[in-house]
């Protein structure tokens, strides 16, 4: 099984399912980059890298992947960036052999390893984008 598939869905699901994260980004959660008209601020995840611990033969017994999981402000970060970035880190943080519900075939715990936050300038320098959020591992097991 791969399960690349399964954990974004998970991410996706937790981070939407946390009512104080939706009342700051709603839906706006995306994989890999937001789209060019998406209102900020927005969460985007990408998947940075990955490890196996592997049974006898070819049981794969767990996967520890670290994703970047940030919000992206458009200007200073604000109180509402702010509480998005504490909101992903509680909900990835805390999680602890939690399932995503309409799919029972793995487990997902997560914790951040490293924080993430920096400035990207715009194309003409006329403004900026803030990056705040983490490095988090997001350990995949069978239940």
């Amino acid at each position: 099984m791969n399960e690349a598939s399964r954990i974004e869905r998970w991410i996706t699901y937790a981070l939407t399912a946390d009512a104080q994260l939706a009342g700051v980004v709603s839906t706006r959660i995306y994989r890999d980059q937001g789209p060019e008209e998406a209102d900020y601020p927005f969460v985007v995840f990408n998947f940075q890298s990955g490890e196996d611990t592997n049974g006898q033969g070819p049981c794969r017994i767990l996967t520890r992947n670290t994703y970047q999981i940030k919000v992206i402000a458009k200007g200073e970060h604000d109180d509402n960036s702010r509480l998005a970035a504490d909101r992903i880190d509680e909900v990835i943080a805390k999680a602890v052999r939690a399932q995503h519900p309409s799919d029972l075939t793995l487990k997902f715990s997560g914790y951040r390893e490293s924080l993430v936050g920096y400035t990207e300038p715009n194309r003409d320098s006329s403004l900026v984008f803030r990056h705040l959020g983490g490095l988090y591992r997001i350990i995949a097991s069978a239940p």
